[in-house]
Order: C-alpha cells, then sequence, then structure tokens
C-alpha cells in the first residue's frame, strides 16, 4: 500500500489492515534474528531497524482502528512518511517499557539488589533515549 493511502484509511480499514503490517515487522524482527546468528550485524541492524518502524505504524493503526482520531494530529502524518520519526518514537517507547520492566524486576529483590537494579536500568534508559 503506498503511504499516502495510509493516512486515508478509515477506523474499520486500519483494523483491518494492522495485522499486515506488524506482521511484516515481525517478519523483519526474525530476519534480523537470523542475520544476526549468521554473523551478518549490519544486515541484521538494518532489518531490527525497519522492523521497529513497522510496529510503530501498525501501533497506529491499532489504535486508530479502536476508534482514536489520529489521523486529525498532524504530527502524525510524518510517522507515515519519513523514517526519522518512527525511529524517535520507537526509541522512546523502548525506553520507557524499559523503566518499567527495570521497576517490575526491582520490586521482586532486596533493598540492596532493588536498589542496584533501579540505578543500573535507570542508567541504560538514560543512554538509550540518547542514541
Amino acid at each position: 500500500m503506498r503511504i499516502n493511502n495510509f493516512l486515508r484509511l478509515r477506523a474499520a480499514e486500519c483494523a483491518q489492515f494492522y495485522p499486515a503490517v506488524r506482521a511484516n515487522g515481525q517478519r523483519h524482527n526474525l530476519a534480523a534474528d537470523t542475520l544476526q546468528k549468521a554473523g551478518d550485524y549490519g544486515n541484521a541492524i538494518a532489518h531490527r531497524i525497519l522492523g521497529s518502524e513497522e510496529m510503530v505504524k501498525a501501533l497506529i493503526l491499532f489504535l486508530e482502528g479502536k476508534g482514536m482520531d489520529l489521523q486529525s494530529i498532524d504530527a502524525i502524518k510524518p510517522l507515515f512518511r519519513y523514517h526519522v520519526p518512527r525511529h524517535k518514537v520507537f526509541k522512546t517507547l523502548f525506553s520507557a517499557l524499559h523503566a518499567l520492566h527495570t521497576i517490575s524486576a526491582a520490586t521482586k529483590l532486596s533493598f540492596g539488589k532493588a536498589l542496584a537494579t533501579l540505578l543500573k536500568g535507570g542508567q541504560e534508559t538514560y543512554f538509550n533515549s540518547k542514541w
């Protein structure tokens, strides 16, 4: 489907099309895993990036399909046209999820280990958000 067509989909069409975009992202991630195991790290990274971009598009289509009127927001349109905005969204989502995972993991540990886990996780989250 052409990029401009994404911006013209109705909510029901977004809900119908979202699984195909998500599956494409998963295929890129599977390709990245296969390439990484073969030692082809450059192409693995490229496919990981493409997979993350597809997942951002899938998330938008999913939310639109659930009735959120995201297409009316001008800032959403570049996510279907350009790579860099999708990278920024993925980086932000990954950092937030990493922080939540770190907090969740720390709640199951003793105080000292929890503090160390939170400090390490906080540092990793911070540096991830800066790449």
